[in-house]
C-alpha cells in the first residue's frame, strides 16, 4: 500500500458482493483485508467506514483491531453475514455517532457490546434476526436519540431495557412478533416522541404502558391483532397528536378512552 500520510484517510468503503447460486450468504467470510493493513495513526480521522455487501461473518482478531483502532463518525456494516456482535470490535468506537447493522443475521447481542458507543445517535439494526430485548442489550448508549428495529423476530422486552438514555426520541418496532405491551417496557423514557409498533401480533396493552411517555407525540399500533382499548391505557398522552390503531380487531371501545389526548 506504500506510505500514507498520517490522518489522510477520510473515508473506507469496501463493497464486494459474493454472487451464489442459491442466493445465501457464504459462510465464514473473513473481515476485508483491505482495511486490516492500515494502522491506527493513518486511520485516526476517518470520517466514513462503510463494509457492505461484503458478506463477511468474521471479525479480526483482538490485536488486529487495537492495532486499526478505528474510531468513524458513522459505520455501516449493512448486508453482511454478521450472527452475533463482539463486544469487543466496537471498543474503540467512542467518537462514533451513528452505526447501521441492518440486513444481517444478527440473533443476540452480548452484554456490554455498545458500552464504549458513548456518542452514538443513531442506532439501526434493521432486518436481522433478533429474539429478545434485555436490560443491558443496549447499555453504554447515553446518547442514543434513533432505534430502528423494525423487521427483527422480537417477541420479548425486558422491563426498562430503553432506560439506558435520556436523549431516546424515537423507537421503532415494527414487523416484529410482540404479542403484548406490558407495563414497564418504555418505562424511563419520558423523552420519547416517536413509538411505532404495527405490524406485530399484539393482542394485549397493559393499562400502565404507556405511563410516563409525556413527550409521546406519534403513536402506531395498526396491523395487530388489539380487540379491546381500556379507558385508561392511553392516559397521560397529553402531547400526542398522531395515533394510529387501524386494522385490529377492536371489538370494545371503553368510555373515556381517548380522554386526555387533547391534541387529536
Amino acid at each position: 500500500y506504500g506510505h500514507i500520510a498520517e490522518g489522510s484517510i477520510k473515508y473506507l468503503n469496501c463493497n464486494k458482493k459474493i454472487k451464489s447460486n442459491d442466493n445465501k450468504a457464504p459462510p465464514n467470510r473473513t473481515f476485508p483485508e483491505e482495511i486490516m493493513f492500515y494502522n491506527q495513526t493513518e486511520l485516526k480521522n476517518v470520517s466514513l467506514l462503510s463494509i457492505w455487501n461484503y458478506d463477511f461473518s468474521i471479525l479480526p482478531p483482538r490485536e488486529t483491531r487495537e492495532r486499526i483502532g478505528l474510531s468513524p463518525q458513522t459505520a455501516s456494516l449493512t448486508n453482511n453475514n454478521l450472527k452475533s456482535l463482539d463486544q469487543l470490535f466496537f471498543y474503540s468506537f467512542e467518537s462514533t455517532q451513528n452505526l447501521y447493522l441492518d440486513y444481517n443475521y444478527i440473533e443476540s447481542v452480548e452484554r456490554d457490546t455498545f458500552a464504549k458507543l458513548v456518542s452514538l445517535n443513531t442506532l439501526a439494526l434493521y432486518g436481522n434476526s433478533l429474539r429478545i430485548v434485555n436490560k443491558t442489550t443496549f447499555d453504554g448508549l447515553i446518547a442514543l436519540r434513533f432505534l430502528d428495529l423494525r423487521r427483527n423476530k422480537i417477541d420479548q422486552i425486558e422491563s426498562e431495557s430503553f432506560k439506558m438514555s435520556n436523549q431516546l426520541v424515537v423507537i421503532k418496532l415494527d414487523q416484529n412478533l410482540l404479542t403484548n405491551v406490558h407495563a414497564k417496557m418504555f418505562s424511563n423514557v419520558s423523552s420519547l416522541e416517536y413509538l411505532l409498533l404495527s405490524r406485530n401480533k399484539i393482542q394485549i396493552i397493559d393499562d400502565a404502558a404507556f405511563d410516563g411517555l409525556y413527550s409521546l407525540i406519534c403513536l402506531i399500533l395498526s396491523y395487530n391483532k388489539i380487540q379491546s382499548i381500556g379507558s385508561r391505557q392511553f392516559r397521560h398522552l397529553r402531547a400526542l397528536k398522531w395515533l394510529s390503531i387501524d386494522y385490529n380487531n377492536i371489538k370494545q371501545l371503553d368510555a373515556g378512552s381517548f380522554a386526555d389526548l387533547k391534541w387529536l
